[in-house]
């Protein structure tokens, strides 16, 4: 340790008390200083005995400007390294303490309330990161990410409960409320933010070996749960210079680093691309939508929050021509992915038979893919029957063939039987003498 780190680190002490100071400064009322006095015992005064003192003086405490040490920040620490990754490990090595267990308990709740005050600002924080998304998404920024379609139909919802406009918003205290409950599944992240759902999340997949989920970089970029907006964007440019470095650098890597390097730079570059691109406008007053909303009131079938405005929205997304996960398909495979659910529950929605109809129904506008695929598909089924027809003609043909063989066969017997016996009764004449006169 040199003579430097010494004199920083003891000066440490003096430097909280002066940040002390500073506050009282800045925020004391002329009665009350903005830290708190501390009550301490008078020092004992070696010229006065304590016969000496008057009646009642004995005892009495004296309020004195709190003195900080890097001490008392102690437990605090260990709480903040404990609820970082990897924490514990770490902070059971950094205080030396035997067990894990032990470092655990010396970091847990304070009876202060600290870290309840903690947990209040977290929320408070991912409350206002909700609202921050939401008010990207309104004012029509791209989104990307297998949670994005379920993100943003749930702010779709939002919008028109508020009767917000795009870019404008309504009532900021209403929608803070509205907002609340996507705070409990929101994991922000560098690269990603994740909505979790432990059904469709691939780290829980890998917790069936581990025993927790343990989600990786390239596996949160093709998550269900994963959802990308504006605020990603410069740190995947960022991660993608990171990636391609090394690739550029002299040293040569194995062939194995550079395939890996290499899908990932080709994540990235999906993944900005996704971002970078701009949204096709959207029709709201669609004729197709308006055909939905017309059969689903005719049918009288309610549109529930959740998994049938999901499904609503990404029919409207597919018939408008802007799909956000699939080619614009107007199949119910396609309708499933879009809304993010399996077919499995799209099948239990009340929702399933009118849209299934619509998406079956002849005159229902397709896209030019669709049109497209669906040639293909009448190509290959004309292609089926005439390769079918084909294959019977030939058939017919062998057992046409195989007729005549038989037949020229048995008369190919016959006439060795009718020569057999123009040869026996040449034989009889040949022997008979001049007792036959032949005729020819």
């Amino acid at each position: 340790m040199t003579s430097n780190s010494l004199v920083l680190f003891g000066s440490v002490n003096r430097r909280l008390n002066d940040f002390r100071d500073h506050l009282n400064e800045l925020f004391s009322t002329p009665d009350t200083p903005y830290v708190p006095l501390h009550m301490v015992a008078p020092a004992p005064d070696s010229d006065t005995s304590a016969h000496d003192k008057p009646q009642g003086e004995e005892g009495e405490e004296e309020p004195v400007p709190w003195w900080l040490s890097t001490r008392q920040f102690r437990r605090t620490l260990a709480w903040h390294i404990a609820h970082q990754p990897f924490g514990v490990v770490a902070g059971a090595r950094q205080y030396q303490h035997a067990e894990l267990a032990l470092f655990e308990g010396y970091a847990g709740t304070s009876a202060s309330g600290f870290a309840a005050e903690v947990a209040t600002e977290r929320a408070i924080a991912q409350l206002d990161y909700v609202e921050d998304l939401y008010r990207d998404w309104n004012d029509g920024h791209r989104t990307s990410g297998g949670a994005a379609g379920r993100v943003n139909a749930e702010f779709d919802r939002i919008r028109r409960e508020l009767g917000d406009l795009p870019g404008i918003i309504a009532s900021p205290t209403r929608l803070r409320t509205m907002l609340q409950h996507l705070t409990k599944t929101l994991h922000p992240g560098v690269l990603n933010d994740c909505f979790y759902q432990p059904s469709t999340a691939l780290c829980a997949k890998r917790a069936q070996h581990t025993g927790r989920p343990l989600p990786l970089l390239t596996m949160c970029l093709t998550c269900p749960n994963g959802r990308r907006s504006s605020v990603h964007l410069p740190r995947l440019t960022t991660a993608r210079a990171q990636a391609q470095r090394p690739l550029d650098a002299p040293a040569g890597l194995s062939r194995l680093q550079t395939a890996a390097l290499t899908t990932h730079i080709a994540e990235l570059d999906h993944a900005i691309a996704e971002l970078r691109t701009p949204p096709k406008p959207r029709r709201m007053n669609d004729p197709s939508a308006l055909r939905l909303r017309h059969a689903l009131e005719h049918a009288s079938v309610p549109v529930r929050p959740g998994v049938d405005q999901a499904i609503v929205h990404a029919f409207e997304r597919i018939m408008s021509g802007s799909p956000e996960r699939t080619n614009g398909g107007l199949t119910v495979t396609a309708l499933c992915i879009e809304a993010g659910i399996s077919r499995a529950t799209y099948y239990r929605s009340p929702l399933a038979k009118t849209l299934t109809g619509l998406l079956q129904a002849p005159d229902t506008p397709r896209s030019q893919d669709d049109t497209l695929t669906a040639e293909i598909t009448r190509l290959k089924r004309a292609d089926r029957a005439l390769r079918s027809q084909h294959a019977a003609e030939q058939r017919e043909m062998r057992a046409t063939i195989a007729a005549y063989a038989n037949r020229i066969q048995a008369l190919s017997l016959r006439n060795a039987e009718l020569e057999a016996e123009s040869a026996a009764l040449r034989e009889h004449l040949g022997q008979a003498g001049g007792s036959l006169t032949s005729l020819r």
